[in-house]
Parts: structure tokens; C-alpha cells; sequence
């Protein structure tokens, strides 16, 4: 059996069991028990502290599979085009695309694939309240 299929079972620690805190949902007159709503809160430390756990033994069960999923990782990334571009999205009188040469969110105004090409800087769409360069988003 190769290396990368070996089971880890004898050698990972217990997995993470979570809690049950029953909680009544009530819709329409039905009434139904969710035992793990609370996995909702996200501010709540027990959360962090259960999701961390379960990140914790994921890593450990998958462990012995990190060579495998270089290698893939490696085979797709040799077959993505470096240089490539998403196609481009009207928004307002300006065509918006994504270069993955080098990740840049770039701009050009009418005038089609002949228009000149503008990098946008996403620090000042931030600080514009544009978020994260995401278009389609509202200001502020």
C-alpha cells in the first residue's frame, strides 16, 4: 500500500466531541431542539476553543497525507496560465478585471480591450469604503 493511503487511526488523539446545549427553535407553532446552536455565536470563547480543537485533530488525521497534497497542489498550479485574466465586468462607464500575474484588480474606461489599463490601489478603495476592492458592493 503506497505511504500516502497508510491509515493514522492507532496514532490520533480523540476527536473533538462538542457539547450538547439544547435550544428551542420555535416557528409557526413547531417547536425544535437545535443541541448545537450555540456553535453560532462566534464571539463565544467555547466556540473558538471547540473549533480550534477540531482544526488541531484535522491536521493531525490528514498529516501523513502532506506530501500527497503538495504534489497535487504543485501538478495544478503547473497547469494554471501565470499570466491570466478574468473576464471583465461592467460597472458604470468602467470595465473591472482580475490579473492573476501578479492578484491586481485593474480598470479601463470605454473604449473596449483597446482602452488603456489602470491598476487600482486597494488601500484607497478601502479607505473610500469600497471594502475589499469588491465591486457590486455599496459605499460605506
Amino acid at each position: 500500500m503506497p505511504d500516502n493511503l497508510r491509515t493514522t487511526a492507532g496514532q490520533l488523539p480523540t476527536a473533538p466531541v462538542a457539547p450538547r446545549r439544547p435550544y428551542v427553535l420555535a416557528h409557526h407553532g413547531d417547536e425544535r431542539i437545535d443541541d448545537w446552536y450555540w456553535l453560532r455565536e462566534r464571539d463565544d470563547p467555547d466556540v473558538r476553543e471547540y473549533l480550534e480543537a477540531e482544526n488541531s485533530f484535522t491536521e493531525a488525521a490528514l498529516a501523513h497525507l502532506a506530501p500527497l497534497r503538495d504534489q497535487i497542489f504543485e501538478e495544478i498550479r503547473g497547469r494554471v496560465r501565470e499570466s491570466d485574466a478574468a473576464a471583465p465586468v461592467r460597472h458604470g462607464p468602467h470595465e473591472y478585471f482580475r490579473r492573476t500575474d501578479d492578484d491586481q484588480l485593474m480598470r479601463r474606461a470605454d473604449g473596449g480591450r483597446q482602452a488603456p489599463q489602470h491598476r487600482l490601489d486597494r488601500l484607497a478603495l478601502v479607505v473610500d469604503g469600497q471594502d475589499d476592492g469588491q465591486l457590486g458592493r455599496g459605499r460605506g
